[in-house]
Parts: C-alpha cells; sequence; structure tokens
C-alpha cells in the first residue's frame, strides 16, 4: 500500500489531506523509460496560499496551474484538466483514503503522453502515474509530485530562489547529507526526527512541523484540543482539527531545527505520518537524491562582514 499525502491551504480554512492508496483493479501499467540524459530547464514557482504553484501543460495543452507537492505519490488532475489534455482511460482504478476515519473514494487512473513545466516544450523525463480527483480547489488544476516525474533522474528545490530543477551531481558538493528513508509500495522522501521518528518532508503542506496528536506525547506536548482549534476538511470532505503549540525544536541527523513553528492534527488516519512542511523547508535549497537514497540540504551563504572604519 503506499500513501499519498497533500496539504494546501484554501482560505479561510486549511484543507488537509492524507490519501491513502491501494489498487481496486488490475496491476499499474509500466512507466515509460526514461531517456536519463535528458534534463529539462529549471522552472520557478510561485508561492501563494495554495502552495508552490507552476505552470504545466498536459498532452500540449494548457497553460495549467500546478502546486509541487513532495507528499502527493503521484499526479492529480482536476477533471477539466484531465478533459482539456485529452488524457486516456486505462479501466483501472485507485482508492484514495482521507485523513479522517470513513471509507474512502475510486479514483480513475489515466495516462498522458507528455507533461511539461514553465513552457510548452520543456518536457519533463516521465508523466507517471496520473489520476482524476474532483475534489480539487476550484483554482487548483492539478497537484505534481517532482519524485514522481523526476524519478532518478533526481532533483532539486531551492527554496530561497524558489527555483524546482534536475539534479545535477556537481551541485551536490558541500551540502549535509540525510537518508531517505524506504516507504513500503512507494518512494516519498521520509527522514528520520531525533534519530527514531519517520517524518514526511511535505511541500504541499504550508505547516512547519505537523504532529499527529496521537504522537504528541514523544514531543513533550499535551494533545488535548483548546477552544481555538482550527477545523480542516480533507480529500472525502470529512474533518480534523488543527492546533497551534509551542514551537518544537528538532534532530534531523547531521541538522538542528530550532523552533519550528508546530501544530497538532486532531482525528487525524492511524497512519498519517509526522509532516515537515514548507515553513521548516524555506531556508534550504534541497537535492532530492532518489538514487542515492539521500536527501543534501544547503543553507544560502552568509552575507560578508563590513568591517567599521
Amino acid at each position: 500500500m503506499s500513501r499519498l499525502t497533500f496539504f494546501i491551504r484554501l482560505q479561510p480554512l486549511w484543507c488537509a489531506w492524507l490519501v491513502i492508496l491501494t489498487q481496486a483493479s488490475l496491476p499499474l501499467a509500466a512507466i515509460p523509460k526514461r531517456n536519463t540524459t535528458y534534463r529539462p530547464a529549471p522552472v520557478i514557482w510561485q508561492e501563494d496560499r495554495r502552495g508552490l504553484c507552476v505552470t504545466a501543460w498536459v498532452n500540449d495543452a494548457g497553460p495549467f496551474t500546478f502546486v509541487l507537492d513532495t507528499g502527493a505519490g503521484l499526479t492529480l488532475l482536476s477533471p477539466r484538466t484531465a478533459a482539456r489534455a485529452g488524457v486516456r482511460e486505462t479501466g483501472r482504478t485507485l482508492r484514495l483514503q482521507g485523513t479522517g476515519a470513513g471509507a474512502g473514494h475510486i479514483h480513475r487512473l489515466v495516462t498522458a503522453q507528455t507533461l511539461a513545466l514553465g513552457q510548452r516544450n520543456n518536457r519533463l523525463p516521465c508523466v507517471g502515474r496520473l489520476v482524476v480527483v474532483e475534489t480539487l480547489p476550484p483554482d487548483v488544476d492539478g497537484i505534481l509530485d517532482p519524485t514522481e516525474v523526476f524519478g532518478d533522474t533526481g532533483y532539486e528545490l531551492d527554496f530561497p530562489n524558489r527555483t524546482l530543477a534536475p539534479l545535477i551531481p556537481q551541485r551536490t558538493l558541500g551540502g549535509t547529507i540525510v537518508r531517505w528513508l524506504p516507504e513500503a509500495g512507494g518512494k516519498r522522501p521520509f527522514v528520520a526526527l531525533n534519530g527514531r521518528e519517520p517524518a514526511l518532508i511535505d511541500t504541499g503542506s504550508g505547516f512547519g512541523l505537523a504532529i499527529p496528536a496521537s504522537k504528541a506525547a514523544a514531543f513533550g506536548i499535551q494533545p488535548e484540543i483548546p477552544v481555538a482549534a482550527r477545523r480542516l476538511r480533507d480529500i472525502t470532505g470529512r474533518t480534523l482539527q488543527v492546533t497551534r503549540v509551542s514551537p518544537v525544536s528538532v534532530r534531523l541527523e547531521p541538522l538542528y531545527l530550532e523552533r519550528i513553528p508546530t501544530d497538532l492534527l486532531h482525528g487525524t488516519d492511524p497512519a498519517t505520518p509526522l509532516l515537515l512542511g514548507r515553513d521548516a523547508l524555506r531556508p534550504f535549497r534541497i537535492a532530492f537524491d532518489l538514487r542515492q537514497r539521500r536527501l543534501i540540504f544547503f543553507l544560502p551563504p552568509l552575507p560578508p562582514l563590513v568591517g567599521r572604519d
């Protein structure tokens, strides 16, 4: 079973979705082979309440607005995007389970010939798996997981410069290496917090550190729900609650992340992992090296000191 998690902010509420995918029909079609020598040009994103937004084309149709989400596990399309792009039905389905308790929903698995970002001719190394989801926000045409479309080529997310780019090995020197933990049935980027707690690197989340209430005690947090809890809606329409707590400091193997903005998630599915969202990742340029099973974190250089006269 693979799991898909992404967070999108819908005004005035946060919309938190944990999607668990289980196959409901035939095995997935094989992903087309990639040309490993081809690297698309870097793409600049614009961040707003929806997340990290890029312009996309599917089967040369577009432009569409997609949100970059390393927690997604595959690409999600709205029905209108799927119709305009002329994607093909596969006859297969996936079951999507919301963050809250209850049964999931069946969604269609489709295929496309090409997927491009930034410009119509800037095609990605592969298309990967696509599923049509009717519950995306009206101003979001799709959700894109870079790991799914870059694969072994690898990629980097440069938060200071707002850039998604294919991984260039020469640019991985000098950073801090963090293990990319394996995921059963998937390849999303999990890391170990405090040497033991798996956490998902989730650019679809606007949180810093999000902790399911069932795991709060491990961080010395009381999981009670105060009156000021915010309500979230998941992909199935069910709701859960989020409470802001005092910032938490955590160790990410060699890295020490101090006083991260922290929220507790109440009423989540038992499989919900810890999340490290954009507010924790924003200072870094991060290289995602799936082939070597590692993430490499870089901080921007400090400005030179100016001496006094």
